[in-house]
């Protein structure tokens, strides 16, 4: 019995290290999924009952391996509920990535009890765990780099699981500092194949709605169902998805419900000011923009803002706003095309020149600062750089109503350049 006994101990200790990753992904889904614990309550329980008929049944025949055994156990437990935990990287479906160290910590465990069991057989057994143990130190060493960089941990998370919601707020999040659409691409993906994924259907809905694709930004709603409307962020969102796809009164609907329950909720100030600025409310815009700057809304609202301030012709209160934007984030065209505005109505000719030039570069698709600077160039004297724009302006809106009018102004405007 005493042989029986130990070798079952030992056999048990290796059989949960190895399958306790198993159960981890239970446990991840289960955090994963808003309102849902039983994942995490049914493997927690598991664990705690392993632990106490092995470390019961362990007492009654040796009770030095029993305690070592007992301890891997709880260990085993302690960092399986720590790496399958909602900000764990074991986030959903990668169990395998810590396979090396249940295995290692089980390996470990089952080479420092083996020694003290009493039988004859088991001592020598005992001595070739000592290969046993290196395996297992190894195999944590391998274990180790893999679940300290985090940052590559969330990448081979989501490219296992590309709906996972966590790893792509860490990807997603990471991305947005360097690589904005690569982030946005992200989002999106995540949202496709994860639809009820809230902070994926908001990240995707917000990167669409950079892009100027509202449309896209409410498909992506539609496909979400119920699943998110609670949450403030993706209604408004929506909200301000439907005002910039012409549905304003809608828009301004949904703005209003949610700011009646909190009234600084930057997506729905932002909402509310476009809505505003549609209707030709000025003033009201501006208030409800510099609310939405204030709340955190961010370059959109900044923008906005910095739009009325340039048409109520506050030069520098929109140059202070653009250049803190710009300093944020050197790659937003937009911002660029909106201090060549500001250059512009200041009569700076490079300066505007340059921007509108900064602009293109960063989005070759801009088409009002290749129409602008078609005619900050034609207004300086250079005809010949002015048909170049109008060329590039036909390639890329050919049916952009001004071109007509601007292409018999350049016709009719003498070469000044020579």
């Amino acid at each position: 019995m005493l042989v029986f006994g130990n070798i079952v101990i030992r056999v048990a200790t290796l059989l949960f290290a190895a399958l306790l990753p198993v159960f981890a992904p239970l446990d991840a889904r289960a955090v994963t999924q808003p309102g849902t614990a039983v994942g995490r309550i049914a493997a927690s329980i598991l664990a705690i009952v392993v632990v106490l008929v092995l470390v019961g049944w362990g007492a009654r025949r040796s009770k030095l391996g029993a305690l070592v055994l007992g301890t891997t156990l709880l260990l085993d437990g302690v960092l399986a509920y720590t790496f399958v935990g909602e900000n764990g990287p074991l986030a959903r479906g990668t169990f395998y990535l810590t396979v090396p160290l249940w295995v290692g910590l089980g390996t470990v465990g089952f080479a420092i009890a083996t020694p003290h069991l009493k039988s004859v057989k088991m001592k020598r057994a005992g001595n070739g765990s000592i290969v046993g143990a290196v395996i297992g130190v190894l195999m944590l060493l391998l274990a180790y780099p893999r679940l300290s960089n985090r940052g590559a941990m969330w990448t081979t998370v989501l490219e296992n699981d590309p709906g996972n919601e966590i790893a792509a707020s860490h990807v997603a999040k990471a991305q947005e500092l360097g690589n904005r659409a690569l982030a946005a691409k992200t989002w999106k993906t995540c949202a496709q194949n994860n639809p009820i994924a809230c902070a994926c259907v908001a990240g995707a809905m917000d990167a669409s709605l950079v892009e100027m694709h509202p449309d896209e930004a409410l498909r992506i709603f539609a496909a979400s169902g119920t699943s998110c409307t609670d949450r403030a962020d993706v209604s408004g969102l929506r909200a301000e998805a439907l005002v910039l796809f012409g549905d304003v009164d809608a828009g301004a609907k949904v703005a209003a419900e949610l700011l009646a329950k909190n009234p600084v909720e930057p997506h729905a100030l932002y909402a509310q000011a476009l809505a505003l600025s549609n209707k030709g409310d000025t003033v009201g815009s501006k208030l409800a923009a510099k609310r939405a700057v204030d709340a955190g809304r961010g370059p959109p609202a900044q923008l906005l803002l910095a739009s009325l301030l340039i048409a109520q012709n506050d030069l520098d209160g929109a140059d202070a706003l653009l250049k803190s934007l710009v300093a944020a984030d050197p790659n937003n065209a937009f911002a660029r095309y909106d201090q060549g505005l500001v250059a512009d109505k200041r009569e700076r000719y490079h300066d505007a020149r340059e921007a509108y030039l900064a602009a293109l570069q960063l989005d070759p698709k801009l088409v009002d600062a290749r129409y602008n600077l078609a005619l900050l160039t034609l207004r300086s004297g250079f005809k010949p750089e002015a048909q170049h724009h109008l060329e590039k302006l036909i390639e890329i809106a050919p049916n952009d109503p001004r071109i007509p009018a601007l292409s018999a102004l350049i016709a009719a405007t003498p070469d000044k350049s020579n």
